[in-house]
């Protein structure tokens, strides 16, 4: 099965086409382009840990609210959809919050066509809303005519979200 795997890289995500699971390394990109800063005066910072799910793998966290409810931030990655036209995808990762009572995060998926938006899958109605780690995925099905895919996570509120070995693969091939 083709799959593309990737690692939350803070601010912008990296990915890498490829046959069978991997984990990119978190010294693939330069440090600049693997955390570049948030919007000044959005209330944001980004980070990057070691071992926050599992020994020893990389997360991405996302802080925000400085002290105050700030609003839903996303943070994303776009790639080109020509390989995934007409196939079934499946994006995951692991969540965890901070402040579960202040905030919510959620995976989204995007697909841009030349009329307009194709497939949208917002898990806005199933945001994860714990300290716990808990795994997140959305499937759906590529548009024939998709230009773009747009993945990534949409965060909000106060306290921080880690985001853990996340994942972009079809599941179902043409």
């Amino acid at each position: 099965m083709r799959r593309l795997c990737f690692i939350a890289l803070v601010a912008a995500l990296t990915l890498s086409a490829q046959t069978g699971p991997k984990t990119l390394p978190l010294e693939s990109p330069a440090p600049a382009a693997r955390n570049p800063a948030p919007p000044a005066g959005s209330g944001y910072t980004t980070d990057e840990l070691m071992g926050c799910r599992v020994p020893e793998r990389p997360c991405g966290v996302i802080t925000g609210g400085g002290g105050a409810r700030t609003p839903h931030r996303q943070v994303l990655q776009s790639l080109d959809a020509a390989d995934y036209r007409g196939q079934t995808i499946r994006y995951s990762a692991w969540l965890q919050l901070e402040a579960p009572k202040l905030s919510s995060a959620a995976l989204f998926v995007r697909v841009e066509r030349p009329s307009g938006v194709g497939l949208l899958r917002y898990d806005l109605n199933n945001p994860i809303r714990s300290r716990d780690w808990e795994r997140r995925e959305i499937l759906g099905r590529i548009d024939d005519d998709a230009t773009r895919i747009v993945i990534g996570l949409d965060f909000g509120g106060l306290g921080s979200v880690q985001f853990s070995e996340p994942e972009f693969e079809i599941v179902r091939p043409r």
